[in-house]
């Protein structure tokens, strides 16, 4: 999450990034969910042609919501590294989440979601 930040002295993160993955790593002046600017640079579009997948609510899926993009929820790849306070922060969205989703809350409609879930739909082809 700070690779490419200002938490990222000198950018080492986001190239050691660079060349384990074969990707490219926004260089950014802000931590989401503020930064768009060089997203919207990088990629040439505003953010309703864009799909923000991530780990956090409340920086991942604010982000992209924020800005217009298709959100994914996935959860947590490892928690080497990661501090308490993400932790505990990580805990408490879980919860309230879920909390919504118990009381039906659910994701307005995006142009770029797949509508068909059924036969034919995403989980329906081979």
């Amino acid at each position: 999450n700070s690779a490419g930040t200002p938490d990222d002295p000198g950018g080492v993160a986001a190239d050691a990034l660079e060349a384990a993955l074969g990707v490219h790593v926004l260089r950014r002046r802000h931590k989401k969910p503020r930064g768009i600017e060089s997203v919207q640079r990088h990629f040439q579009c505003d953010g309703t042609a864009l799909l923000m997948v991530g780990d956090r609510y409340l920086t991942d899926v604010v982000f992209g919501n924020m800005h217009g993009m298709l959100t994914v929820h996935t959860q947590q790849l490892t928690t080497e590294g990661d501090n308490r306070v993400a932790q505990a922060m990580r805990r408490a969205e879980d919860w309230l989440v879920a909390r919504y989703v118990r009381r039906g809350v659910r994701a307005p409609p995006h142009p770029l979601a797949l509508n068909s879930w059924g036969p034919g739909g995403a989980r329906g082809r081979s």
